[in-house]
């Protein structure tokens, strides 16, 4: 049985890539100024001129779509450090 590929993550380089791009962008805008409780999809959407459908069918839900922001400012974030022990890593990686 396979597995659903993960929201915004097919033709990595291509529309998709984009349109997810311009998704996350705009509800990183919307969380800035107005917080999670005003993100509304269809605002989104129009924010980042795409199909509400779109944002609707690969996200489904503002928590869907906050974690996949999430996810990407982790990929983007620093590179971790490995110190050898949970406290030291986090230490590390806090500083």
């Amino acid at each position: 049985m396979s597995s659903d590929p993960e929201p915004g993550t097919l033709r990595p380089g291509g529309r998709t890539a984009r349109v997810r791009a311009a998704v996350l962008d705009a509800a990183g805008d919307v969380l800035a100024e107005e917080g999670f409780d005003r993100l509304d999809l269809a605002d989104i959407a129009r924010r980042a001129d795409v199909g509400k459908t779109t944002v609707y069918r690969r996200w489904g839900s503002p928590t869907g779509l906050v974690a996949d922001l999430l996810a990407q400012m982790a990929q983007e974030s620093l590179p971790r450090s490995a110190a050898g022990s949970l406290r030291a890593d986090l230490t590390a990686n806090a500083q």
